[in-house]
């Protein structure tokens, strides 16, 4: 078996022989007041590598959901109606949502769907049913968000036209757990 020979030296001592541009490329040099590699890029650049516990030490990881409790009316055409919501702190969240919707009685609908945080839309979708009752719609979006401070994402639901009959639902017309209106994030930064 072939021997590989590396040479050691202070971070220092590298940092030096890259100053007088006598390092090579590929070579690997062991620093070892670190304990970690590096390896030569040019004769006055090299690149140092994570030591194993510095690699493993993974983010811990937050996730928070949130689902309608009850369903809700959309009377008015053109109106945005709260859905759940959720408070995430500042960080990068992945947000997806699931919207369900129902309309008990004819008529041709518009659905409507949005994530928003406050005034601004994060993703937003729609759909169109044809005149039948009883008809359901279901809209999913999802979102990538930078948050600087703490706020409230919310899901939003709209129905054209407007009736007492149109519902963002809390379960499908099948039954169910009472998730079927539901809002998760997960902090990925």
């Amino acid at each position: 078996m072939a021997s590989l020979f590396i040479k050691r030296g202070t971070r220092a001592q590298l940092n030096a022989a890259a100053a007088a541009a006598q390092l090579r490329q590929g070579e690997p040099y062991l620093i070892t007041d670190e304990a970690r590699l590096a390896i030569g890029l040019t004769t006055s650049t090299y690149q140092t590598y994570a030591t194993q516990s510095e690699a493993s030490a993974a983010p811990a990881l937050t996730h928070l959901q949130a689902s309608l409790g009850a369903n809700v009316q959309m009377p008015t055409s053109s109106v945005w109606v709260n859905g759940p919501s959720l408070l995430l702190d500042a960080g990068i969240w992945l947000v997806n949502a699931n919207a369900q919707f129902v309309r008990n009685s004819t008529g041709a609908t518009q659905w409507s769907a949005r994530l928003a945080a406050g005034v601004v839309s994060l993703s937003s979708g729609q759909q169109f049913s044809p005149s039948l009752s009883g008809v359901t719609a279901r809209i999913s979006l999802s979102a990538v968000i930078t948050l600087l401070a703490p706020t409230t994402v919310i899901l939003q639901g709209m129905c054209n036209p407007g009736a007492t009959t149109c519902l963002m639902s809390a379960a499908t017309v099948l039954g169910g757990s009472g998730t079927a209106t539901n809002i998760s994030a997960l902090r990925i930064a």
